[in-house]
């Protein structure tokens, strides 16, 4: 079964913005709200759509876990 997570973030939400979502780099948010506890996230499959720094910080933070590079796909956004 397939199950997508969409996350959204703000990395530097103003106050104006009213924002009461996740706050913070999505790599962060990703390990703490999701992976942190997950029962075996090396087993799942990553597809990753952004800028090059934001790429390149979530499949370091993936590796880090565990996650093969096979299980990462990703566009990068102007790389």
């Amino acid at each position: 079964m397939i199950r997508i997570r969409p996350s959204l973030l703000r990395s530097e939400p103003q106050p104006e913005d009213n924002w009461t979502g996740y706050v913070g780099f999505i790599h962060d948010v990703l390990y703490k709200n999701y992976l942190k506890d997950h029962a075996a996230p090396e087993e799942c499959e990553y597809y990753l759509c952004g800028p090059p720094m934001m790429n390149a910080a979530v499949v370091r933070m993936l590796l880090d876990i565990g996650v093969e590079r096979e299980n990462i796909l990703l566009d990068d956004f102007g790389g």
